[in-house]
């Protein structure tokens, strides 16, 4: 008997929410009215059974038309050139000639192996250059560590030519009383490209002096030794490309 009262409360909740859902849309029906005082529980489940069919099939019949699924257009199909296109590009960065690997020659030179650096050095024909930066006066007047801070930013800006450079850079005290600061630097070219091509923009940062007479490639080779400070009050700091 529970399970007939269980199953009698189901189709009854069933119902009311299909009449419910035909009144909101408008839509008629016929309801069904069962007096449960006069009728046998049994009787009662087998009408609600057949009132619930009776309203589903109403609810089928007012179901909206279904809509038709798109068809997906393919796309043309791409040549080769356009499928080549739509890969990704490779960093299309612009190469220079090179005179040789400076592996060895800065291997000896961050080793403090003078001599060798030097040796090395001299078996190929690079250009040398001791150069200046323009805009040293911007820091005047302004605490040790900033002007020092600046030389991060001359690495940094030359990182993607580290195979045709080797660079030394130096932040010197050139007055103590007003702050006011130099930035020699000391560069050796590996190869036979124009400087200024190579740097593009960058060179304009710079004063070149180009440096060729054997006694004057001695004396910058040398200036490029790491000082690392000693006896030197005046340098605030120091740095290199390699």
């Amino acid at each position: 008997m529970d399970n007939i009262l269980k199953q009698i409360d189901n189709f009854k909740k069933q119902n009311d929410c299909m009449e419910t859902a035909f009144k909101n849309k408008n839509i008629q029906f016929t309801k069904l009215s069962i007096d449960s005082v006069d009728i046998k529980t049994e009787t009662e489940l087998e009408l609600l059974k057949k009132y619930n069919e009776y309203l589903k099939g109403i609810s089928k019949n007012n179901r909206p038309p279904p809509q038709e699924k798109p068809v997906k257009q393919e796309a043309p199909k791409k040549t080769e050139e356009e499928d080549e296109d739509d890969l990704p590009k490779e960093d299309s960065k612009p190469t220079y000639s090179t005179i040789t690997n400076m592996e060895d020659i800065k291997r000896a030179f961050f080793n403090k192996d003078y001599e060798t650096f030097n040796a090395l050095v001299r078996q190929h024909h690079f250009k040398y250059y001791k150069v200046n930066y323009k805009y040293a006066s911007d820091n005047t007047g302004r605490p040790r560590y900033v002007a020092k801070n600046l030389l991060r930013s001359f690495v940094q800006g030359l990182d993607d030519y580290r195979k045709y450079l080797m660079v030394c850079f130096r932040c010197v005290l050139f007055d103590k009383e007003t702050n006011e600061y130099r930035y020699p630097s000391y560069w050796i070219v590996n190869s036979n490209d124009d400087i200024k091509t190579i740097l593009s923009s960058l060179y304009d940062d710079y004063d070149f002096i180009v440096v060729e007479e054997e006694e004057a490639v001695s004396k910058l080779l040398n200036k490029m030794e790491k000082s690392d400070g000693e006896n030197d009050d005046d340098l605030i700091g120091e740095v290199y490309v390699h």
